[in-house]
Order: C-alpha cells, then sequence, then structure tokens
C-alpha cells in the first residue's frame, strides 16, 4: 500500500517495479477499483499494488514504497467489536426539537461508526481487515435474509388484504413506491446533473435500503454508490423520525 510522498505522483515507468525490485506486478486497485496497468499511470496515495516475487524483494519494495499488506484471510474483530458498540451507544443519544425525540437510532448509529472505520481505512488499508470472501457472504446472505424476513412479516396475511383491498391496494403500492423514485432521478440527472452511479446510491439511501445498494453496487461493480448511499440514508432517517411524530400528531 503506496503511503510514501515521494512515490505519490510517479508514474508506473519511472518507478519500473519489475526491474527495480525483481518482483511482478499483478494488479493496481484504487478505492477497490482495479486500475490499467499503464505506464504513464500515476501513483496515488493509498494505492494497493499486488506483486509476486521472492519474500526479500517483496519487503524491499515495502519499504520504499509504504506498507506490506499481505494476503492473509484474518478479520479485524476488535475494530468490528469496538466500531458496533460504539454504534449502538450512538444511536441511544437523541434531541428534543418542538417535543420531538430526534436521534440516529441504531441504525444510523452503525452507520456512522461504519463510516469512521471505513473513512480509517482509505487511510490505512490495512486497518478494519474484512476478507473479500467473508464481505461477499455479509452482502449476498444478508440480503437474502432480508427479503425472506420482508416476505414472512408480509406474508402470513396478504390473501385476506387482497380479497378485501383488491387491485387499488397493489396498484397504489406500485404508485407510492415508483413515483418518488422516478421523481428524484429525472431530478438529480437534469437539473443537480449528478452522476447516474452516485444517484442510484443516493436514492436507495433515501429509500433506507441497504438491500437495493448491495443491488446497485453489484450492478455497477464499484463501491463509488456507497458515497451517494451515505449522507441521504443518515438524512432520510431522521426526516423518518420527524415526519412519524408529526403524522401521529394529525
Amino acid at each position: 500500500m503506496v503511503s510514501n510522498k515521494k512515490i505519490v505522483g510517479k508514474t508506473l515507468g519511472e518507478l519500473n517495479i519489475s526491474r527495480t525490485y525483481g518482483v511482478l506486478l499483478l494488479n493496481i486497485k484504487r478505492m477497490r477499483i482495479n486500475l490499467h496497468r499503464s505506464t504513464d499511470l500515476k501513483i496515488n496515495k493509498g494505492d494497493i499494488l499486488e506483486v509476486t516475487g521472492p519474500a526479500d524483494h517483496i519487503d524491499l519494495m515495502g519499504q520504499d514504497l509504504g506498507i506490506i499488506d499481505r494476503d492473509i484471510a484474518e478479520t479485524d474483530m476488535v475494530t468490528f467489536a469496538f466500531g458496533i458498540a460504539a454504534g449502538v451507544v450512538l444511536g441511544l443519544f437523541s434531541v428534543k426539537i418542538g417535543g420531538v425525540s430526534v436521534g440516529l437510532g441504531s441504525a444510523g448509529g452503525l452507520l456512522t461508526s461504519g463510516l469512521l472505520i471505513g473513512f480509517l481505512r482509505s487511510v490505512r488499508p490495512t486497518f478494519g481487515r474484512l476478507p473479500e470472501a467473508a464481505r461477499w457472504i455479509f452482502m449476498e446472505f444478508g440480503l437474502i435474509i432480508f427479503m425472506a424476513g420482508v416476505g414472512l412479516r408480509a406474508g402470513g396475511d396478504i390473501i385476506e388484504t387482497f380479497i378485501s383491498a383488491g387491485p387499488k391496494l397493489i396498484i397504489a403500492g406500485i404508485l407510492v413506491t415508483v413515483t418518488p423514485v422516478l421523481l428524484g432521478y429525472l431530478f438529480g440527472r437534469k437539473v443537480l446533473k449528478i452522476p447516474a452511479v452516485l444517484l442510484f446510491g443516493a436514492i436507495t439511501g433515501s429509500m433506507t435500503s441497504g438491500a437495493s445498494l448491495s443491488v446497485v453496487t453489484k450492478a455497477a461493480d464499484s463501491s463509488v454508490p456507497a458515497l451517494g448511499y451515505t449522507g441521504a440514508y443518515a438524512f432520510a432517517n431522521v426526516l423518518l423520525t420527524i415526519a412519524g411524530s408529526i403524522i401521529l400528531l394529525f
């Protein structure tokens, strides 16, 4: 992981890694995105250079470029344990505004803690390690559990609900769900000129739907949608809390 300020800004051609250190450059990642290995590619701080070769050569390269992050399938359990605890505690705090209690809640607190850990990991990628396979299991299995939970909660009375409400309920549900998404997308693209990949992340955040974010990031094959998701999610959680209290007043 590149951290040496003297290396930042140099091109791969200038470094000439194969000749200088006797190792083979396999891949370059920036913000978890694979980059094309061209000789004019400039190295940024935090870039991950995946190489193979003799251990002593890799150690020498690490001394010059930055930090060596060996391919070890270990999870930083200490970081995640304290991060979860801090998020839960943060979610307990609330502020009363006009008689309405407003706070992040457990979901917002955990999100804030996760954002902080994610930021620290972007500065030092060896911090908060979670193997790719484990992350994939959490994302995919978590999405399946979420969908199964929604189905189990809603499926018990679905027949009786359809019989009593009829097609009107289905049409109303489609309109209520689809209309804000379409309006938000059109406004974001046409008026605010937000790139589609960020906009989709922001829309899923406004829906407070982590499952939708997983679908979007998988389709985009990038973690960029999460940048749009985080701010919209936190803001939407506050609005949901206020909106629920206001609706109850009427």
